[in-house]
């Protein structure tokens, strides 16, 4: 007895609150996000989706010369998006700690500039770090987020998405805890 409602990248579900107070829903979703015409290259990015993936502001990416300067020294000229990644990626995991981060410590008008400086993040602004870092360098990329749905201690979940090969590629800067703060090549390596 649920009303359902579909509308671009949301579904949602009314339904009066039972007697018993405990819902079950479920669902099957399929979509193709991006269809690779070329395997061995993917579709290219539309310009109005380059223009919208390598904004200097948007949400907590906020970048100004430190993250800029920060993004020249780690890839250089590298012209590779990949290897311009990898430099970021071994920055973020070597350099920097996943930890428990206090949000009041931010500048709110400059929150990207935090990892210049500290090093702690969590999966926000880790996430936020690296695809600050990759627009710094004209990468495409994008925050995304979801929810970790262990029963024990469900949570938000954030981690970043760069276009890569024709394609929005996963990095999740959490790898760091699991790679035991980068010494364990098997979860550090991309």
């Amino acid at each position: 007895d649920a009303d359902f409602t579909i509308a671009p990248g949301r579904l949602d579900a009314r339904l009066a609150t039972p007697a018993e107070r405990r819902v079950t829903l479920g669902a099957r979703i399929a979509f193709i996000s991006h269809p690779v015409t070329d395997p061995k290259r993917g579709p290219a990015l539309s310009a109005a989706d380059a223009e919208l993936y390598t904004r200097a502001g948007e949400g907590m990416i906020r970048l100004r010369q430190r993250v800029l300067a920060l993004a020249d020294r780690l890839a250089g000229g590298e012209r590779d998006p990949w290897r311009a990644v990898r430099a970021f990626w071994n920055f973020l995991i070597d350099e920097r700690r996943v930890g428990i981060l206090h949000y009041d410590l931010l500048d709110p008008e400059w929150p990207t500039d935090w990892i210049v400086d500290d090093g702690d993040y969590d999966c926000h602004l880790g996430a936020t770090a690296l695809v600050g870092l990759c627009r710094a360098k004209q990468i495409p990329a994008r925050v995304m987020s979801g929810y970790l749905p262990y029963p024990t201690a469900p949570a938000e979940h954030y981690w970043a998405e760069i276009w890569l090969d024709g394609a929005w590629r996963p990095f999740d800067t959490l790898v760091s805890d699991l790679s035991l703060q980068g010494r364990d090549p098997a979860w550090h390596d991309l």
